[in-house]
């Protein structure tokens, strides 16, 4: 969960060269005098540097948690969430702005202690607006890094992703975002050593000054884990299995798959710096092997901007 919100405000760079152009005429010391005027004026317009604190509370349900293919090994649970993050957005000029971000997220499961988690998260974004037209695009890239501790040893370890992405009003209501990105987890299991790349596409719709809605649509190729009761077929088709210590007596395996996530949300802001956010996510995964194996997660939140 978090806030989906706009770019930030950005101000206009002045041309990198312009202090070690050699103007060959008598009146270059006017020339020199003019633009540091008017680099100080337009110092003096541009947004300042700003920190925007966000938090969110919120509560889920899995119905897949161990992303397991058979029935017998298909596990529900829910879980509780929480997170806060301090963004840091510094302008660049008129048309670029620059994002740094650090946040931390912990999740428990009510059922599955091993799957509990905190995530400590790094991340740098860059961000360009062409001009300040409403309906000019905005063309993003950012790359983050993440260490993850989990209840389960196999599970823990550090992710690093990154991505670029456009987003565009289509109406004064609609916009459009679309997005490739990456990741590589490096675990302390084998399984969890994963890396993968997806393209994702999603909708906002802006219901009302306080409503608003989203559906989004990703497809991901690359590896995949799920957890299953010892199988030789399993065995003979994955590309890494070792015994899951977060459900007994079964194994966790890596594979290479094709992944379609479909999100649909809705947000209200009931007050300048508080909502109430709900998004359901299906996930279908397809193995190497025939394997596949679908789940559904929920979750209702608190959002806090600060």
């Amino acid at each position: 969960m978090k806030w989906i919100d706009p770019e930030g405000a950005v101000v206009r760079e002045p041309p990198s060269n312009w202090e070690t152009q050699r103007v060959k005429v008598p009146g270059r010391r006017i020339l020199l005098v003019i633009g540091l005027a008017s680099l100080m004026c337009e110092s003096a317009l541009a947004a300042p540097a700003r920190v925007r604190i966000n938090g969110s509370a919120g509560i889920g349900y899995d119905s897949n948690v161990g992303a397991a293919q058979a029935n017998d090994d298909k596990f529900d649970s829910a879980f509780y969430s929480a997170s806060v993050a301090a963004d840091y957005v510094v302008p660049v000029g008129q048309q670029v702005s620059v994002t740094l971000r650090g946040q931390l997220q912990g999740d428990a499961y009510d059922r599955f202690d091993d799957l509990s988690n905190a995530r400590l998260l790094g991340l740098v974004r860059a961000a360009w607006k062409p001009n300040p037209g409403f309906f000019t695009p905005t063309f993003s890239g950012w790359t983050s890094i993440a260490r993850l501790e989990y209840g389960s040893e196999i599970r823990t370890g550090s992710e690093f992703r990154g991505g670029a992405f456009v987003s565009q009003q289509l109406t004064t209501a609609i916009s459009m975002r679309l997005e490739g990105k990456g990741f590589h987890r490096k675990a302390d299991g084998r399984v969890f050593d994963m890396s993968g790349q997806s393209l994702a596409t999603s909708l906002n719709w802006s219901m009302a000054p306080a409503v608003s809605t989203l559906l989004a649509f990703e497809y991901q190729t690359g590896d995949a884990f799920s957890m299953s009761s010892e199988n030789p077929r399993i065995a003979a088709i994955a590309d890494a299995i070792e015994p899951d210590d977060a459900f007994d007596d079964r194994v966790a395996y890596r594979l290479d798959a094709r992944t379609r996530i479909v999100t649909a949300g809705a947000n209200w802001r009931f007050a300048p710096d508080w909502a109430l956010d709900a998004q359901l996510q299906s996930i279908s995964v397809d193995g190497d092997g025939g394997n596949q194996y679908d789940r559904l997660i929920a979750v209702v939140g608190l959002l806090a901007r600060f």
